[in-house]
């Protein structure tokens, strides 16, 4: 059986051809895939950031609230003192009347 050599060579070639697209789409993919990978990577990097300044964001608002619940027990046991004063130099004075004054007083206070 004897093969005919031209058809054999045009197999061959159209063999190459078909190997070489496959080899282009391959790297095609291959570059479409790294290019996703990079993306992913520098979504993640900033994810990851992102969540590292919310942490400390977090930790700030904390410390602030700390901070504002001592101003604001600080500020009850100075009213209980101013009441307890008042009511030593004024006994007469009912306690609303206090109230409504230091009221008035912080407002004015916050005011300016």
């Amino acid at each position: 059986m004897e093969i005919n050599k031209d058809l054999y060579i045009e197999l061959l070639q159209n063999e190459l051809i078909y190997e070489r697209i496959e080899h282009k789409n391959t790297l095609s993919d291959l570059e479409i895939e790294t290019k996703i990978g990079e993306s992913l990577e520098q979504n993640t990097n900033r994810i990851i950031q992102e969540k590292y300044q919310l942490q400390q964001f977090v930790a700030e608002q904390d410390e602030k609230l700390k901070e504002l619940n001592t101003d604001f027990f600080d500020l009850g046991d100075l009213l209980m003192e101013a009441i307890e004063e008042n009511k030593k130099s004024q006994p007469g004075q009912k306690l609303e009347d206090v109230v409504t004054g230091l009221d008035d007083f912080l407002q004015k206070q916050y005011e300016d």
